[in-house]
């Protein structure tokens, strides 16, 4: 049987991810921010207990040099 650990690794590299390791935030947060220099990402959330029709914020903050766009609502699916 697979450990939690490995399941996750396994499935991150079969669909294009990576995992990093929180062990060390420093390497993991500067990997994570050359990452998203190099390409283009959509990031998304599902909040818990907020109905899906109901408009809430989102602060997305980035360095200088990174563009970020948004949607003003995102219609329920």
């Amino acid at each position: 049987m697979p450990k939690p650990r490995q399941v996750i690794e396994d499935l991150a590299e079969g669909t294009g991810g990576r995992v990093f390791p929180i062990d060390d935030s420093r390497a993991a947060a500067k990997s994570i921010c050359d990452e998203l220099r190099k390409n283009r990402y959509v990031l998304s959330y599902l909040p818990e207990r907020v109905p899906l029709s109901e408009a809430r914020r989102l602060l997305v903050m980035g360095e200088q040099g990174i563009d970020a766009r948004a949607k003003t609502m995102q219609p329920a699916n």
